[in-house]
């Protein structure tokens, strides 16, 4: 694998001595690196990069994300610790910095990804879901209304509404958003169904209409029976509409 890398890298290198301003000789070598797990030479490469094409955006990107992954690593390496230990509590806190790092690392990514192409709303998208994480949830909505009327992105804009209303305590804003998304769902997201089904069947359970809860619950265990424990969930609800 080494020697493949080696080889790739030369050819990579050619290229990149014929034409030292274009941009994609040094991103097709620094990924090459990345996924060789050679992260400085990566970095070196990104660097060198944005010297000759004077600064190119693209490379700029490359090197703001390039930064993120050694926090996305440890935070592997976390989950994978927390999985054998989950009550350990200095896990868990440094799982939660780790994720914040991340996310607000993330956020500024695609936020400057955003201003540089208005028109791309997929990442728009993605800096309203990390506004979302880092607890901007106002300004999540503002980013994700904007783009309703786009109906590649309106399924998921539309999960990310109901978990933003949630976040605000709005229970009747999110079961909106969250029943219009499943209307707007594409046949490949089967997981994103899931999720949703997960949070309209538990918001009519907190809200007492267990009848409805039942029911989604229901068509959601027909789906993952194991999903987020629906099963036992949907007992419980079913007792509970029993006894009223």
């Amino acid at each position: 694998y080494a020697d493949r890398t080696e080889r790739e890298a030369r050819a990579l290198r050619i290229k990149i001595d014929n034409n030292p301003t274009n941009a994609n000789g040094y991103l097709h070598l620094a990924n090459l690196y990345r996924r060789a797990d050679r992260f400085d030479q990566a970095r070196a490469v990104l660097e060198e990069g944005l010297g000759a094409t004077g600064a190119a955006f693209e490379l700029a990107m490359e090197l703001v994300d390039l930064d993120i992954e050694p926090f996305r690593r440890d935070l592997a390496l976390t989950e994978a610790r927390l999985a054998q230990n989950p009550d350990d509590a200095e896990l868990q806190a440094i799982r939660a910095r780790l994720t914040k790092e991340i996310q607000t690392r993330e956020l500024d990514y695609f936020r400057r990804k955003a201003d540089r192409f208005p028109t791309d709303g997929s990442f728009k998208l993605e800096m309203g879901v990390r506004l979302l994480k880092t607890g901007q949830v106002d300004e999540a909505i503002r980013e994700l209304q904007a783009l309703r009327g786009d109906p590649r992105l309106q399924g998921k804009v539309l999960v990310y509404l109901g978990f933003c209303f949630n976040a605000r305590k709005n229970w009747r804003l999110a079961q909106r958003n969250f029943e219009e998304a499943l209307k707007h769902l594409g046949p490949g997201e089967d997981q994103l169904r899931k999720e949703i089904l997960f949070q309209l069947a538990t918001g009519y359970a907190e809200t007492g209409d267990f009848q409805r809860a039942v029911d989604t619950a229901c068509e959601l265990a027909n789906l993952d029976f194991g999903y987020k424990d629906i099963g036992k969930r949907m007992d419980d609800w079913t007792a509970r509409l029993q006894r009223a």
